[in-house]
């Protein structure tokens, strides 16, 4: 978002939706609006993948702030090789 980077964990995974820590990049935490679109990059089984989901909205838990996204969608997958 706006040429930063920011880290996230998935915290629940729903039928229907994710839930993910507030974005936080350079020490600071990514606030969005609600139907805001998203691009994910997720490391898994050798390979990089880019995906696409969207705010639902933004929730309490336990006076932790988190999004709830829509169930993101496979954009491109990056081959990586162990050299």
């Amino acid at each position: 978002y706006e040429d930063l980077t920011y880290k996230s964990t998935i915290q629940d995974i729903q039928e229907d939706y994710y839930v993910i820590n507030l974005p936080l990049g350079e020490g600071e935490y990514l606030t969005l609006e609600d139907g805001a679109e998203i691009e994910l990059g997720i490391v898994k089984e050798g390979g990089y993948y880019i995906l696409q989901s969207e705010i639902i909205n933004r929730i309490m838990e336990d006076g932790k702030p988190f999004y709830r996204i829509t169930i993101p969608t496979m954009k491109k997958k990056i081959e990586r090789r162990d050299c």
